[in-house]
Order: structure tokens, then C-alpha cells, then sequence
């Protein structure tokens, strides 16, 4: 994914053509009280998180999906988009409104 201007709290955690994981607040996270993954994240991916084993790449009709979870197995939200740009400008939405 090119670059996204995510709104003051978030952090890109890693960036991939077809990923982007992002963190709420890694600075203040307090890991001795709460178990790392329970920081709240948000996911854009090309088609969902769970493809099946040995498969890397999405199909080209794949929808983009925006995900937040706010700790392990439990999602905040879970969005489809069309394309890229649909999905980001629905992350961005939902980044703002977290926050």
C-alpha cells in the first residue's frame, strides 16, 4: 500500500503491497498489565486474514477488507471495500473516529 496519513495516535506497524497492520498508541501500551496483543489494531488487507494455508496472494477480485481489533478474537469492525482507495479512505474514517 502507498503511504497513509493515519491521524495523530496511530502507527504503521508494517506495510505490505497487499497489507497494512496499524497500532493505536504503542507509546503508552502498558505490556506489564495487558498482554501485547491486546493493543488495539486496525488491518487493511486485500482479501481476508484467514486465506487458506499456502496461499499468499489474493485473487484480483478479492474485496479490501478493513478490520479493528480491540484485542485477540474479538473485532471491533469488519468492512468490505471494493478497491484500494475505498479501503483506505475507510480505514482513515475509522482511524479518526477510534481515536
Amino acid at each position: 500500500m502507498t503511504r497513509l496519513e493515519l491521524p495523530e495516535g496511530w502507527n504503521v506497524w508494517s506495510r505490505e503491497p497487499t497489507r497494512l497492520v496499524a497500532v493505536y498508541r504503542p507509546d503508552i501500551f502498558d505490556t506489564d498489565a495487558f498482554p501485547a496483543p491486546c493493543i488495539p489494531t486496525l488491518y487493511v488487507t486485500h482479501g481476508p486474514r484467514d486465506r487458506r494455508p499456502g496461499r499468499s496472494d489474493p485473487d484480483p477480485g478479492d474485496p479490501w477488507i478493513v478490520t479493528l481489533y480491540l484485542e485477540p478474537e474479538i473485532e471491533g469492525l469488519r468492512k468490505e471495500f471494493g478497491d484500494r482507495d475505498a479501503a483506505r479512505a475507510g480505514a482513515m474514517k475509522l482511524a479518526r473516529s477510534f481515536a
